[in-house]
């Protein structure tokens, strides 16, 4: 695209075409032209399944929305629509895609891509609600740029943390965390290091931000793992500055 990006969307709207047709009716007219296995872990009220998803495409012209007169003199857009389904458990997807799709390869790019919808969720939240990034209050481009730059790295490091945490809970923390890291952490909250697994580093840390670890308390949030992790930072620099004059004056 002229922009430099591009865009994958779920559609949900029979939007018109250009050739007098609409867009999910030709979708499901179209016949299975590939396909693509794809495993789902288990959710509340729903078991771990795998999906075998029947793939068909094709390209379109979408018109816009005829009663939105700002909008309904834009050109029509040029999309390929994907639409995956499995009929044993009734699941549908449709996807618009914003740049060529032409092979079953394509297709199963853009499905596995609509997969990573809840870890791109996650981020934006670990970003707004864990980093604060929309009380920055900056108004320069740049400024936002250089904040968000820094913010993405931290969001990044918790996502990964907690993902360990979810696939790995019983993982030993000193196979995955920086030494210094963990041993300030266990030193300021009396742990054992040579113990300790990921998921209970996980929870230590959001215990700095204020997560009470209740019985009954599921997960930490995003807002009480960023504040710990920055707590922590500041324990750790502490600790290595302290350390090495110590070492100096020594």
């Amino acid at each position: 695209m002229a922009c430099d990006w591009y865009c994958l969307s779920r559609v949900f709207t029979n939007r018109r075409t250009a050739d007098n047709g609409h867009l999910l009716t030709q979708a499901r007219n179209l016949r299975a032209q590939g396909q693509i296995v794809v495993p789902q872990r288990a959710r509340p009220g729903q078991a771990a399944r795998t999906l075998h998803l029947n793939l068909a495409w094709y390209t379109a012209q979408v018109l816009p929305p005829c009663n939105n007169p700002m909008l309904a003199r834009r050109p029509p857009l040029t999309a390929s629509i994907v639409r995956c389904w499995d009929d044993r458990y009734s699941v549908e997807w449709l996807l618009l895609a914003t740049w060529p799709v032409n092979s079953a390869d394509d297709a199963a790019q853009c499905v596995q891509w609509y997969e990573q919808r809840w870890s791109i969720e996650e981020f934006h939240k670990c970003l707004k609600s864990g980093c604060h990034i929309e009380r920055s209050q900056l108004k320069q481009a740049q400024a936002v740029d250089v904040l968000l730059g820094f913010c993405s790295l931290v969001s990044v490091r918790l996502l990964a943390l907690a993902r360990l945490a979810r696939l790995r809970p019983d993982a030993l923390a000193s196979h995955h965390i920086n030494p210094t890291v963990l041993t300030v952490l266990c030193t300021m909250r009396r742990l054992e290091p040579t113990t300790l697994t990921v998921r209970d580093y996980w929870r230590a840390v959001a215990r700095i931000g204020g997560f009470l670890a209740r019985t009954r308390d599921g997960d930490p949030g995003w807002k009480t793992l960023w504040q710990g992790l920055m707590e922590l930072e500041h324990w750790v620099l502490a600790w290595v500055n302290g350390y090495e004059n110590g070492r100096k004056s020594g």
